[in-house]
């Protein structure tokens, strides 16, 4: 649930979120398309959709001056020879990424990993996450969520909309006790197509906003810019795979 003031939604509305062949939509280039590989110091790495995936450690993203009292570390962890899932970022304390982007309505993937060949306890990376002023996970155990994917690496996957006199979004991590920690693999922003997801500011047609709501008769659901969204499920309707690389600039899976 979003923890912000009134401004702002409450909660985060969960949506099925529909893909069309990429042929549907003409091709889009995204303003920003930003991959981080948190923990990761090597060179730019490359991920199975030949993307370059930067390191976290003396970067713009991951300032040290700001983040100089926190026990912050690195953690290696190598199921594949692709990013993200090359290392992992992890901390007892709060710790902040700073992303300065151009304003408008983003995509946000967080990237996890839980790597049993440590001697850290999986099991005690529990914390909850907030982009700008949504809160986009609680109290999130890795562990668990990694059992009920049954994959030791997965994402979960957002969108929210950065305010044009902001041109900053800012991700925290908070672990929920002191006694556990947070973690995190990497990191995606890329801005996406206008309203592609959102409700246009103008009325359609028929003089309303938003989707119909099936039941409700001249019932309209719009989905405004302060509101964050999860993707839950992704549906695929042209009958065709489309990979992340050819998903038009925005890399959805």
């Amino acid at each position: 649930m979003a923890d912000c003031n009134i401004k702002y939604a409450s909660s985060i509305i969960l949506l099925t979120f529909i893909s069309l062949h990429a042929s549907c939509y003409s091709q889009y280039t995204p303003l920003d398309n930003i991959v981080l590989s948190c923990g990761f110091s090597g060179s730019p790495s490359v991920s199975i959709d030949n993307r370059i995936w930067v390191g976290d450690v003396n970067s713009n993203f991951f300032p040290l001056d700001f983040h100089r009292n926190n026990d912050s570390k690195t953690q290696n962890s190598s199921p594949s020879d692709y990013a993200p899932y090359l290392a992992a970022r992890l901390s007892h304390f709060q710790f902040t990424y700073f992303f300065t982007v151009t304003p408008g309505q983003k995509f946000v993937r967080l990237h996890f990993y839980t790597d049993t060949n440590t001697n850290t306890d999986t099991n005690k990376a529990v914390f909850s996450v907030k982009a700008g002023p949504f809160t986009l996970l609680r109290d999130f155990n890795v562990s668990a969520y990694s059992d009920i994917v049954r994959s030791n690496s997965f994402f979960r996957e957002y969108c929210v909309n950065v305010e044009g006199n902001n041109r900053t979004l800012n991700i925290t991590f908070t672990p929920s006790s002191e006694d556990l920690y947070a973690v995190i693999s990497g990191i995606e922003i890329v801005s996406m197509p206008v309203n592609l997801y959102y409700t246009q500011p103008e009325p359609d047609d028929q003089g309303g906003r938003g989707m119909n709501q099936i039941g409700h008769d001249n019932k309209r659901f719009p989905i405004e810019n302060y509101t964050s969204l999860e993707m839950v499920y992704r549906m695929n309707i042209c009958g065709e795979l489309v990979s992340p690389v050819h998903d038009t600039g925005m890399f959805r899976t």
